[in-house]
């Protein structure tokens, strides 16, 4: 270690001025945190209000990056977006106007299916309907038996680049030229086989189905 790095050391132990108690590595001294921040921790994230306890390492000490004084007791999500973003307002919030925007695309979704007949191999040319269950029946007045054989896909509430709607089982290309198929799992539409659930690419094309096309993604 230098003979500098000892010394700057020494001085966030005295405690002296501010910006001599920073250590060499741009971060906050502990003994500087002790010295500056209020001696009770609350136990929630003043942002999110998350506890605490919830994380490994507690709360953590946010402080003005360039002053180094203390702000208030963060979780490490909402420390960690706010250095992401360099404290910049502005920012925030445009990440605030893009979510919502998202948000409202999601909200007025249609909801609407497509049925697969596994014995005729062919979509249901007759109007269905899908029960909490996930059972389809032909719909008619008075009831209707239970289709067998059938697998049900949902639509995204997303197009194509050509203003083709996107449904589950979907065979899509993306600008690489890598082929996906659609599928829903972890809360949302994704390339299938992906870990974690990766989204849909902006810019993509549907190119076929599982159904009608497997041999594309062989």
């Amino acid at each position: 270690m230098s003979d500098s790095s000892k010394e700057k050391i020494r001085l966030s132990l005295i405690g002296k001025k501010e910006s001599e108690a920073r250590n060499w590595q741009g971060g906050i001294s502990p003994q500087h945190k002790i010295r500056t921040a209020p001696r009770i921790m609350p136990d929630k994230c003043e942002v999110c209000g998350l506890m605490g306890k919830s994380f490994k390492k507690g709360l953590h000490y946010d402080h003005n990056h360039r002053t180094g004084k203390f702000r208030g007791w963060l979780c490490i999500k909402c420390n960690m977006a706010l250095g992401m973003v360099g404290d910049n307002i502005n920012i925030l919030e445009k990440l605030i106007v893009y979510l919502k925007k998202i948000m409202n695309k999601m909200n007025n979704r249609v909801i609407k299916f497509r049925a697969w007949d596994e014995q005729e191999k062919q979509w249901f040319r007759f109007p269905f309907v899908v029960d909490s269950q996930g059972r389809v029946f032909r719909e008619y007045i008075g009831g209707g038996k239970v289709e067998k054989n059938v697998a049900i896909t949902q639509f995204t509430g997303l197009k194509d680049s050509k203003g083709v709607e996107i449904y589950e089982g979907d065979i899509i290309i993306a600008e690489n030229g890598i082929k996906r198929i659609v599928e829903f799992k972890e809360g949302c539409f994704c390339e299938a086989n992906s870990f974690p659930a990766t989204r849909l690419p902006a810019y993509c094309e549907v190119i076929g189905n599982v159904f009608e096309n497997p041999n594309l993604i062989k």
